[in-house]
């Protein structure tokens, strides 16, 4: 797996047009076990069905929702920088250590160095010490040096100065929306959630990593608004909950939440007989670039599409999926997405509805996506 994004959409201002996953080998994580019902979907490996709750299997990988501040305070000031939010004039010092990087790599999507010690750091001190071991600038793939060592070093004494204030006028307020949101999650996501899991993992033909992966909730980050790393013990996620209860579905969090899910599973996996690992071969087979938008595309539909029905399946059977949701003046993600999200939404399901094994939906979306990519070229 790359350190590029697996997200393949572009970018959108002030809205979540899609989920992104960056994987790297990173600092340690400490993290708590979190709770879960114990009873767990079935499906065989290679037959999804509709039951998601036949299977007495226990899964050990399990969600860790967290409530940070030093979290919330590193990615407002992310989502500053990208003009998601307005800017907060005692933040601009730390928006101006941070440009050098953003003006190399944007705003969107952010720079995975930052963003996981961001995520992971409690206090600038913390964050400031990362930043003293790396190097001065690492490659750029568009050519040229990316700056990390002088802007990190920079951004954590900005840091320091204003800390005190965000916590005593700041942190506050926005710790009560984003326990409020916690607390929502525990209450009607969390006791099912490793039957979600489950059903995932069975799904996917994944092996049970047996992770927790920790969910760091902030109230607002740079889009796309919700992003997974892998770290050295496994991985790590943030969502944006302003951003995804916008709509006033709480039903948006909860899905996005297994899509983040799916990122993790996906980068945790151990072998390479999963869904995703199959149908990436299969798209090369056929032609498909791997790095291109559509080699992309087609998997990261299935994570979306595996997480929608997950929430019908497991949740409530009238879910609204996430991407069929008109976000303000963003069109819906697979209305964006076009064909590709059309073949991959038709056959994922047939597969989850027991009416295809696994092994040929691959071979159909993988045949159908080479179509649409030959037809486009010609």
């Amino acid at each position: 797996m790359s350190l590029s994004p697996l997200s393949s959409s572009p970018p959108v201002t002030r809205s979540r047009g899609c989920v992104s996953c960056w994987t790297l080998a990173a600092v340690g994580l400490l993290v708590t076990i979190g709770c879960g019902d114990p009873s767990a979907p079935g499906n065989a490996a290679d037959s999804a069905t509709t039951d998601a709750g036949a299977s007495a299997q226990v899964v050990k990988t399990t969600l860790d929702l967290r409530v940070e501040p030093f979290t919330d305070f590193y990615f407002w000031i992310r989502a500053q920088a990208g003009d998601v939010v307005p800017t907060e004039p005692e933040f601009q010092p730390i928006i101006d250590a941070w440009m050098p990087v953003q003006e190399q790599r944007g705003a969107w999507g952010g720079f995975w160095r930052f963003d996981l010690a961001g995520m992971l750091a409690t206090s600038p001190e913390e964050f400031g010490a990362w930043f003293d071991k790396r190097n001065e600038s690492i490659p750029s793939r568009r050519g040229g040096e990316i700056p990390i060592r002088g802007p990190g070093q920079a951004m954590a004494a900005a840091m320091v100065e204003i800390w005190p204030t965000y916590l005593e006028q700041h942190w506050p307020t926005r710790r009560d929306l984003l326990m409020q949101a916690k607390d929502d999650l525990q209450r009607q996501f969390m006791p099912q959630h490793q039957r979600a899991l489950q059903y995932m993992l069975e799904s996917l033909a994944i092996q049970d990593p047996e992770i927790t992966l920790p969910v760091f909730l902030a109230l607002e980050i740079h889009p796309p608004g919700a992003s997974t790393f892998r770290t050295n013990d496994g991985a790590a996620a943030v969502l944006s909950t302003r951003e995804l209860l916008s709509e006033g579905r709480f039903s948006d969090l909860a899905e996005t939440v297994l899509h983040e899910s799916t990122h993790a599973l996906d980068g945790a996996s151990r072998g390479d007989g999963d869904a995703f690992t199959r149908l990436r071969a299969k798209l090369e087979e056929r032609g498909i670039e791997r790095g291109s938008r559509l080699f992309r595309t087609a998997p990261h539909l299935i994570m979306f599409v595996q997480s929608e029905e997950t929430m019908r399946r497991v949740y409530d059977p009238n879910h609204i999926a996430y991407g069929d949701t008109q976000r303000g003046e963003i069109a819906p993600l697979y209305e964006r997405d076009g064909e590709p999200a059309v073949i991959v939404r038709r056959e994922w399901r047939r597969y989850l509805d027991g009416e295809a094994e696994l092994e040929e939906t691959l071979e159909r979306i993988a045949d159908q996506v080479a179509a649409f990519a030959l037809g486009n070229d010609s």
